[in-house]
């Protein structure tokens, strides 16, 4: 298992450096690592990055998937607060949306999603709907909303858009 490989995660950002590839972002579990590049820093890499890495930790698989976007829903008020996670997947499935990726950390102060490019803006309004015009109760200082362009890489695909809400 990837867990009880020492050094595994650092071999494989090893080859992204050789590159000169930075990640914006990396989840991964007991057995499973995703890195998230940018798609222009990535593209002419592709094929020889994908070796690198092979060659580096020998892994079972590594699966590229296209059309994807990430989203992250982050705010002060999440930490400890029962059923955040709940409500938002709970209005994504109402959406019709279906979640590929899911990443909190222990901070508690995010929750970050990945889901079909198709799906982006279904997902956006949906996690805006749940906690902005469903709870007016609550005041809202900032919330925001916008793509960006970032890649999803390894083991897990590509992400294409990044959406960002912030409510505090």
């Amino acid at each position: 298992m990837m867990n009880s490989e020492i050094g595994f995660g650092r071999k494989v950002l090893d080859v992204f450096e050789q590159y000169g590839i930075s990640f914006e972002h990396m989840p991964s579990g007991i057995d499973t690592m995703t890195i998230f590049v940018h798609q222009d820093e990535f593209v002419d890499y592709e094929q020889s990055v994908i070796a690198g890495i092979h060659r580096a930790v020998q892994p079972d698989f590594v699966d590229l998937e296209a059309d994807l976007a990430l989203i992250a829903v982050v705010g002060r008020g999440m930490k400890s607060a029962r059923g955040t996670a709940g409500r938002i997947f709970s209005a994504l499935a109402h959406a019709r949306v279906n979640v590929k990726m899911i990443d909190q950390g222990s901070s508690e102060l995010n929750i970050i999603i990945g889901v079909k490019n198709d799906d982006f803006e279904p997902a956006i309004k949906a996690i805006y709907d749940i906690f902005i015009t469903a709870d007016k109760s609550k005041p809202v200082k900032k919330c925001l909303a916008g793509p960006s362009l970032t890649l999803w890489l390894l083991k897990r695909g590509f992400i294409h858009n990044c959406g960002f809400l912030d409510c505090r």
